[in-house]
């Protein structure tokens, strides 16, 4: 199957009713950064990091006015307001929110407890397209309709002026980046065309080193995260699937795979394998991950 770079209608991105209220639809920008105050205050004094303060005053307020959040509006409307405190969207903000939900400690809607569904990005954020995101809300269908994808700023900027807050972090109106769609299947006879799509030329090399470890070097990390549009940084989880004779490498779980660490101090990843020692192995970043074919050593 041949695959190409396509803007589907806006339509087939979102559910056509807006249902799923924000706090962006509900609250002023000083509403938001005087929450976000309160929070980061309480927390302080409970001996808390910040941005744990801040995230669940924003989820209170979010309940109190019957509004959808996700862990990246979250943390948009904190790096937007706040952008001073320290925190990773994916390893900080959004398994506290998860930890929250499973534990029952969320406060409740007028409606009942907090539901949470799990959704896909669309191309309207930095995430890449099919990324799995938990959003929560008061009932099944606002969550299905709510417009969550916002661009999460970076943090360390400067404090936003107190006179002229910045607009709330919101959906844009159309995609921000390329959807990946199928093209129709090469007709009966042609030779046919593998899904996986090159994205980065002159590939890295793994080696397998005397302790039988295979090392994939920081820079095919990097051009993966290029690729799909993110970051990576040494400690986070990358996922591995043997196939056959091919070895997936993931930024995100894959199924039947293991999840590994990359090393903290030089963002490289190492793993027991069977392969030879000193053998090397081209690796091809593509779209989805790292891919390399252990049945062709360099």
């Amino acid at each position: 199957m041949r695959w190409h770079c396509a803007i589907a209608p806006e339509e087939t991105m979102n559910a056509p009713i807006h249902t799923g209220l924000a706090l962006s639809d509900r609250a002023t920008p000083a509403d938001v950064l005087a929450t976000i105050n309160e929070g980061i205050d309480a927390a302080l004094r409970a001996g808390e990091p910040a941005w744990t303060g801040a995230t669940g005053a924003l989820i209170a307020r979010c309940v109190s006015l019957d509004a959808c959040f996700s862990s990246g509006e979250v943390s948009a409307w904190i790096r937007t307001y706040r952008p001073d405190i320290r925190f990773s969207v994916t390893r900080n903000v959004g398994p506290y929110i998860r930890a929250l939900f499973s534990s029952g400690a969320l406060p409740h809607y007028s409606a009942g407890p907090v539901e949470k569904q799990r959704r896909e990005t669309a191309g309207y954020s930095n995430a890449p397209v099919h990324t799995a995101v938990f959003v929560y809300g008061p009932g099944s269908f606002a969550i299905a309709t709510h417009r969550f994808e916002v661009i999460v700023p970076a943090s360390g900027t400067a404090m936003p002026d107190l006179r002229s807050l910045p607009a709330m972090p919101i959906q844009s109106a159309t995609p921000t980046q390329p959807v990946l769609t199928a093209a129709p299947r090469a007709q009966q006879g042609s030779p046919a065309v593998g899904r996986a799509v090159l994205c980065f030329s002159g590939a890295p090399t793994a080696t397998v080193h005397t302790d039988r470890r295979l090392c994939v070097p920081r820079r095919a990390f990097e051009a993966l995260a290029g690729c799909q549009r993110r970051t990576v940084h040494g400690g986070d989880d990358v996922y591995v699937a043997i196939r056959g004779d091919e070895i997936v490498i993931s930024l995100d779980p894959l199924q039947d795979s293991r999840r590994y660490a990359l090393v903290s101090s030089r963002c490289r990843l190492l793993f027991t394998t069977a392969l030879p020692i000193g053998a090397h192995y081209a690796i091809a970043i593509t779209v989805d991950g790292l891919r390399l074919d252990m049945s062709s050593a360099l």
